[in-house]
């Protein structure tokens, strides 16, 4: 028994995204991995 999992995005709204980031001073902090070396999902924003 296999599990499949796909993420979509409507790349048109990309650049809405980043507009937004630029308006608004921020930016996406994130962890690739845990100090254990496993993978990390932590994220957050923050402002420039």
């Amino acid at each position: 028994m296999t599990s499949e999992s796909t993420t979509t995005t409507d790349h048109d709204e990309i650049p809405a995204w980043v507009d937004k980031f630029e308006s608004q001073n921020l930016a996406l902090l994130y962890q690739d991995h845990k100090s254990d070396g496993e993978g990390s999902t932590f994220f957050k924003l923050v402002n420039r």
